[in-house]
């Protein structure tokens, strides 16, 4: 569609194979410094546009990433993210300060998530979107789940509508 995209594991996690292995420990409570260091590569080839999308912890942490001041991200699409895990916290004092357009996605069956999404929508500015599928399936599982064609559509849509292909 256009988008130019950068997949990372965040440091210190090891999923192997040809993702390979991110240097250094893992240190949840500061992921979010590793979505910054993302969108910093991305704005080093010359993107001036930024959607972060995140899934479980990775959706939290692109949350805080967003809320920084200086980050200028566009959109932000999480998936199954919680308000808070191990220490990452996206408390409303952080949630007030995302300005970015956000969709909150989560299956109705992974309980806790469809709360967080509840609460992240409750806690944030618009414009923003709460999406709620028929399915159990957590994170990234979303996209290759039962309602993944659901899912892959409200994003390219969100995606569209905030953040358009630079020419």
């Amino acid at each position: 569609r256009g988008y130019r995209v950068l997949t990372f594991n965040f440091r210190g996690y090891c999923p192997g194979g040809e993702a390979g292995c991110s240097e250094g420990e893992k240190d949840i409570p500061k992921i979010w410094q590793d979505v910054e260091g993302a969108v910093e590569a991305l704005r080093g080839e010359g993107a001036t546009r930024i959607a972060l999308v995140g899934a479980s912890m990775g959706g939290t942490a692109s949350l805080v990433a967003a809320s920084r001041e200086g980050q200028d991200i566009d959109a932000v699409v999480t998936l199954s993210a919680p308000t808070g895990f191990e220490g990452l916290e996206a408390s409303a004092e952080v949630l007030a300060e995302v300005e970015a357009a956000k969709l909150f996605i989560a299956g109705h069956e992974d309980v806790d998530a469809a709360r967080a999404v509840d609460a992240l929508y409750a806690q944030t500015l618009q414009p923003k979107r709460p999406v709620i599928l028929t399915t159990g399936d957590h994170g990234t599982d979303i996209l290759t789940g039962n309602q993944a064609g659901i899912a892959g559509t409200e994003i390219i849509r969100w995606l569209e509508r905030y953040v358009s292909v630079e020419q």
